[in-house]
């Protein structure tokens, strides 16, 4: 039996259901899917919603259970089209996780970040990750080869990611162990 009434599920999901489209889209920029992907999830989230504890973050929760159904699609489709590792995915995922203050702080810091980048760099990161752009499309937009925008793009999220680090001041070290 459920720790939550049908309303109140309903409510919860609702509410957070913007933070799950981040975990896909973070996870699969682009994903055709992602509808899909979250009502999965959240049928998932319904079945268990009695092992949620109320009083705790049921968007942490919901999300816990969004990244093992984007993992469970990248198993499907073998990480076809995928341009981060699972462990790197499976890092957004966590970060997004976290409480939505401290995700707000990251966007932000991450907006303030993309204004720091270079033109071109953020002009690649700009078309890369455009909804309907794959790694192939970029390439040729570009006149660039794949795996040299695929360095590029690495380069630049890497930036993106120390930057982000010290505006807000962590410590990389600490994030990264």
């Amino acid at each position: 039996m459920s720790n939550l009434s049908p309303d109140e599920f309903v409510k919860l999901t609702l509410e957070h259901e913007g933070r799950f489209f981040s975990v896909v889209l973070a996870m699969l920029p682009g994903c055709a899917d992602a509808e899909d992907i979250i009502q999965e999830a959240i049928t998932v989230m319904w079945q268990k919603s009695e092992q949620f504890q109320r009083g705790t973050d049921f968007g942490a929760w919901g999300c816990r259970i969004v990244r093992l159904k984007v993992m469970e699609h990248l198993r499907k489709r073998r990480g076809v089209g995928v341009l981060l590792s699972h462990e790197a995915l499976e890092m957004v995922a966590l970060d997004l996780e976290k409480p939505a203050g401290d995700l707000a702080a990251r966007t932000a810091a991450l907006k303030d970040c993309l204004t720091k980048l270079e033109p071109t760099s953020r002009e690649l990161i700009t078309i890369r990750f455009h909804p309907k752009m794959t790694l192939k499309k970029t390439a040729e937009q570009l006149g660039r080869s794949e795996p040299t925008i695929r360095k590029s793009v690495r380069k630049i999220l890497r930036q993106l990611e120390r930057c982000v680090e010290r505006t807000l001041g962590i410590d990389a070290e600490t994030v990264h162990e």
